[in-house]
């Protein structure tokens, strides 16, 4: 009989959801959204982060690399020019030195350009535009050495017909290039905008969801929890101002349906205790009659053996007189009994003096 119950308790117990399980669900769902959110938000960030790096390195670090390649290229022309108009000796090896100079530039440049992870047409564009000055640093030579040898003529003819068109294709490539960077860089800028759009839209989804939720549980936890006690708070107060008929009727598996339980059956354990007692009590009422009764019987016993003490008495008191009376002759036969043993003891007396006489009397005739 005992092991069904605590059997039956312990499968309450591994089977309950506790006040405390129910709130940390609630917190549980915030936390989750919280995670969440911070889980896109990370992603978000990382992905914000590789399209900077790739702004920078593809579109920011490419508009740089292919306007220095511009500078150095027109900075080179320049040089090149002078050099080849120089009038003095010194002037022409001062621009000479910085026609070899700008040239490295470009190149390094030119070199720094390509390197980088361009994709499609600037990457064509890039290769063609850095061939094509390669292209002009051969001309230029070649009109280095026809401005040297003093053959005007043919520099003039090579410089406009072949010089000048190249470089004015290599400027337009290199514009092109930064035109193309540019707007590579726009559709990067505006993809980035997009995504953070969609982002912060998933964030407030998320959030908005999470927050929905937690509340909601929250508020259901909260409302069944206070639902709860004031059911067992009104059973208490039922049971303090004697209303034992009250229930409280939670049905949760939890420490409130615990505390609920224990209430139910403590008001139904006094009810039993009462009624019991009010069993008792009829049972009490009646022997109390019964009792009553024969004490009534037991006072009319009482007079009639009052009435019985005081013949007893009367006679008792003749009984005395009469005590007194033979106390009485009975002194006065222990006087006569006294003289009548000191008369015996004095016959006694005289006897054994007669029994000396006749025994002297005896001797004396058996000597006659």
């Amino acid at each position: 009989m005992s092991s069904q119950p605590s059997t039956r308790r312990s499968a309450l117990r591994g089977a309950r959801s506790s006040v405390l399980a129910k709130i940390l669900t609630a917190v549980g769902i915030g936390a989750i959204a919280a995670l969440i959110i911070g889980v896109v938000g990370l992603t978000a960030l990382g992905s914000a982060a590789a399209r900077t790096t790739e702004l920078y390195e593809h579109d920011t670090l490419g508009v740089r690399l292919t306007q220095q390649v511009r500078y150095d290229f027109a900075a080179y022309r320049l040089a090149s020019l002078s050099a080849t108009t120089a009038t003095t000796a010194e002037a022409k090896a001062s621009y000479e030195s910085e026609r070899t100079t700008t040239k490295d530039a470009l190149t390094a440049t030119g070199a720094e350009l390509d390197a980088l992870d361009l994709e499609g047409e600037l990457d064509v564009a890039v290769d063609t535009v850095l061939t094509d000055i390669e292209s002009y640093h051969q001309l230029s030579d070649e009109l280095v050495a026809l401005a040297a040898a003093g053959d005007m003529e043919t520099f003039d003819r090579k410089r406009a017909a072949e010089l000048v068109p190249l470089s004015t294709g290599i400027l337009d490539e290199l514009e092109g290039i930064a035109d193309g960077q540019a707007d590579e860089a726009s559709e990067t800028a505006a993809e980035a905008r997009a995504a953070s759009t969609q982002t912060r839209n998933i964030l407030l989804v998320v959030m908005a969801v999470g927050v929905l939720v937690a509340v909601g549980q929250g508020m259901r936890v909260a409302k069944k929890i206070v639902r709860d006690v004031r059911a067992v708070q009104s059973g208490l107060d039922a049971l303090a101002a004697g209303d034992l008929t009250v229930e409280t009727h939670v049905k949760a598996n939890d420490e409130l349906g615990e505390m609920a339980g224990a209430l139910d059956r403590a008001r139904t354990s006094l009810r039993e205790a009462l009624a019991s007692m009010g069993e008792s009590s009829t049972t009490v009422a009646a022997a109390s009659e019964e009792l009553a009764a024969a004490a009534r019987q037991f006072a009319s016993s009482q007079d009639e053996t009052t009435a019985q003490a005081g013949v007893v008495a009367a006679a008792a008191e003749q009984v005395s007189r009469n005590i007194q009376a033979v106390a009485a002759g009975s002194e006065q036969m222990g006087a006569s009994i006294r003289e009548i043993a000191q008369n015996a003891s004095e016959a006694a007396r005289v006897a054994h003096t007669a029994t000396g006489v006749a025994s002297q009397a005896n001797d004396t005739v058996a000597r006659l």
